[in-house]
C-alpha cells in the first residue's frame, strides 16, 4: 500500500509540475521494487523483438460508432489494462492510418492499445462530400483531435466491448502520442496547447514550420529521423524543420537519433512503399531490411513509451545507449536530466 501511494503520488506532482526530476522519482520507485501501482500490462522483454501478446484490430467509423473521425485500433486481445497511444500520420493524418499498420500492430503487440487516426477519411470519395469535409479540416488538426481524445476516453471501451473486447481497457491517464513526418506538426501544436494531455510522444521523422518557440514545460519524447530523408531533389525532409529542431526547441527528458541507410517511406507497409518507391518522391532503395527496421521503429517507441508510461526502468538504456539499438546511427543525442547528455 505504502509502495503503491508512493508511485501515484509522484505521478500527480509530475502532472502538477511538469518536471524532469519527477520521472526519474517514478523510474527510481520502479526500479526498487516499487511496480506499477496502476495495474497496467508491462513488458519485460527485449523491444527490438516481436512482442508476445495476439493483437486485434477494429476500425471505428462516424457512421457506425458515432466517432469524430475514421479511426484503426490495434489491441492485445488479452484481457487487462494498457496504454494507449494516438497516432497521427504524415501529411497532418491525410495518409490513411493503415498504410502504417506493421509498426502500429507490432507497437500493440508490447502492449498498448494504438489508435490511428485518419483526419482526412475517406482521402477520396464520390460518394461522400469529401472536398467540403476535407476544408473544414485543414488548420484544424488539433482542435479536431481533442474530439477524437475525448470520444476515446469515454467510448473506445464500449466500442471493444461491442467487437468482443469487454476486458481490454486503456489507462488514458497514461496516454502518449506518435506521429510520421507532418503528423508530427499536429501532435506539436496539441502538446502546446495542452500541457497535461501526453505524458510522453514519439516524433517520428517529424516535419514542422511552425516549432519558433521552445516547449515551456517538461515531456519525454522522442526525435528519430532517417538518413535518406534529406537527400532528393524533392526533399521528403526538410533541414531546420526536422527531428534535430523538434530535439533542440523540446525541454527534456528527450532523445534524437537518426538511421542511415534509410528513408522516409520506408515506415510504411510494403504496397505502400512500392508506390512511393516507383514515383521516386522519397529517396529509397529496395537493398534495406524494411521489415526490420518496422521492429527497429516500434521497438524505439516500444522502449520510450515503456519508460516513461508503462513505468519499466529496464527499458531506458535500450533508446538511451546507442550500443543498444540494433541498427546503425548517423547522430544520438539524448539529455534525459536537463544536463546535455552527446554521445
Amino acid at each position: 500500500i505504502i509502495s503503491d501511494l508512493a508511485a501515484a503520488t509522484s505521478l500527480k506532482l509530475c502532472k502538477r509540475t511538469m518536471n524532469a526530476c519527477c520521472y526519474g522519482i517514478i523510474l527510481f520507485l520502479v526500479a526498487c521494487g516499487f511496480g506499477n501501482s496502476f495495474g497496467v500490462y508491462v513488458y519485460n522483454g527485449d523491444p527490438y523483438v516481436i512482442g508476445p501478446l495476439s493483437t486485434g484490430h477494429i476500425v471505428v467509423t462516424k457512421t457506425y460508432d458515432g466517432s469524430p473521425e475514421h479511426m484503426s485500433v490495434y489491441f492485445p486481445e488479452v484481457p487487462g489494462i494498457y496504454v494507449p497511444i494516438v497516432f497521427v500520420s504524415g501529411f497532418k493524418g491525410f495518409l490513411p492510418s493503415e498504410l502504417y499498420s506493421d509498426v502500429l500492430e507490432q507497437l500493440a503487440r508490447h502492449g498498448y492499445i494504438v489508435v490511428g487516426v485518419d483526419l482526412y477519411y475517406p482521402v477520396y470519395s464520390t460518394k461522400y462530400n469529401t472536398q467540403a469535409n476535407n476544408a473544414n479540416i485543414i488548420g484544424k488538426e488539433p482542435d479536431q483531435m481533442y474530439k477524437v481524445v475525448d470520444w476515446l476516453q469515454t467510448n473506445l471501451k464500449d466500442t471493444l466491448t461491442t467487437h468482443g473486447f469487454p476486458d481490454v481497457k486503456a489507462d488514458w491517464y497514461l496516454l502518449g502520442f506518435a506521429s510520421h513526418s507532418a503528423g508530427g506538426d499536429t501532435v506539436l501544436k496539441i502538446i502546446e496547447n495542452n500541457n497535461t494531455i501526453a505524458k510522453a510522444v514519439a516524433f517520428i521523422e517529424p516535419l514542422s514550420f511552425d516549432f519558433s518557440k521552445p516547449l515551456n514545460y517538461s515531456l519525454p519524447t522522442l526525435s528519430f529521423g532517417t538518413e535518406w530523408s534529406e537527400e532528393n531533389v524533392l526533399k521528403c525532409m526538410i533541414p531546420g524543420f526536422d527531428f534535430k529542431h523538434f530535439y533542440k526547441m523540446l525541454q527534456c527528458p528527450k532523445i534524437m537519433m537518426n538511421a542511415t541507410n534509410y528513408g522516409h517511406c520506408d515506415i510504411l507497409d510494403e504496397e505502400s512503399w512500392k508506390v512511393c518507391h516507383d514515383i521516386h518522391f522519397c529517396k529509397t532503395s529496395n537493398t534495406n531490411d524494411r521489415m526490420f527496421y518496422h521492429t527497429i521503429v516500434s521497438g524505439m517507441m516500444t522502449a520510450l513509451f515503456g519508460t516513461y508510461l508503462q513505468g519499466n526502468s529496464k527499458f531506458l538504456p535500450y533508446i538511451s545507449q546507442p550500443k543498444n539499438i540494433p541498427v546503425s546511427l548517423g547522430e544520438f543525442q539524448a539529455d534525459l536530466n536537463c544536463t546535455l547528455m552527446n554521445n
